[in-house]
């Protein structure tokens, strides 16, 4: 099996004797989404969203045969030593590109997850007490700074939820975009659904996995935005957007290094907090959830 990170599926490469190559992918159907991606491989090709192609699908085994994108992600070409800057910011703006091109779409042509809202903004702000303050780091907060936190949490998911919502991605990170002929290439797209479009900007430049260093993040933001944010949603929805994306990869690594013990998601940690306590500078009202990141930061490095 290739490797498979957090993923609660099995994914092989074959290949024939002649020399060509496809993936086979086998999902359970603990997760609804799982059964999603087949269809979701179709509609988005058919809008002109680069994915796999679709080779098979069998649902009552759960397997799926997809066109085989190579071992290059932008994570690994990013960190690859002898990859320009200029030509991986080129590789940024492309997939920004892509994103563009998915937030253009209001509705799919295929059934998806249910859009983000108030319900699934709490969630992912729980699985970050849960798991990252509580299991991880070992805090326990008292009622009056738990309500604190909650309220502020309560605020920005407010804050999003009166933007306009488009199709997401929802985990459009480093890891998910592939690089094949200098282009990206989206996978792991099974959990698309409705939400504000800047999480899925904040899940790619504010990536743990990566690291993009704050002025070039900036920059790639910028342009993007003079491109695509006639209205200025983008820009008032990015920085909430970007607290609650990295609350909640935070809350995902503390749940698979901690309970499901995969160990080597808990390196990302200290980054994941050095983007939230950068991105929480912009967000003066939610000065109880700045505090715990500093006490979290602080208990990371002891």
């Amino acid at each position: 099996p290739l490797a498979e990170g957090g993923s609660d599926r099995v994914f092989w490469r074959v290949r024939a004797p002649h020399g060509a190559a496809w993936v086979v992918m086998r999902y359970s159907a603990a997760r609804k989404e799982n059964a999603f991606y087949a269809g979701l491989a179709l509609f988005l090709r058919d809008v002109g969203i680069r994915v796999p192609a679709l080779l098979f699908h069998e649902p009552s085994s759960g397997l799926i045969g997809l066109e085989d994108l190579g071992e290059t992600s932008l994570h690994r070409r990013f960190w690859d030593r002898d990859a320009a800057p200029a030509a991986i910011d080129a590789l940024y703006r492309d997939a920004l590109d892509q994103a563009a091109r998915l937030h253009a779409l209001s509705s799919a042509a295929h059934p998806t997850m249910p859009g983000f809202d108030a319900e699934l903004y709490r969630w992912e702000r729980d699985y970050f007490i849960d798991n990252l303050v509580e299991r991880h780091a070992g805090l326990r907060l008292g009622d009056a700074r738990r309500r604190a936190v909650k309220t502020e949490g309560e605020s920005l998911a407010a804050r999003l939820g009166a933007l306009p919502r488009r199709l997401v991605h929802r985990d459009f990170q480093s890891q998910n975009l592939m690089v094949r002929r200098e282009k990206i290439w989206l996978i792991d797209f099974q959990g698309l659904r409705l939400g504000h479009p800047s999480y899925d900007l904040a899940s790619l430049l504010e990536d743990p996995y990566t690291n993009l260093d704050p002025a070039r993040c900036r920059a790639l933001l910028e342009t993007h935005l003079r491109r695509h944010d006639a209205d200025g949603a983008l820009a008032e929805g990015y920085f909430p957007a970007a607290a609650q994306r990295l609350m909640q990869a935070l809350g995902a690594y503390g749940y698979l290094g901690g309970a499901l013990g995969k160990r080597a998601f808990l390196a990302h940690i200290p980054r994941a907090l050095a983007r939230l306590s950068d991105i929480l500078t912009h967000l003066p009202a939610m000065s109880a959830t700045r505090e715990l990141v500093h006490e979290l930061r602080a208990a990371t490095l002891a």
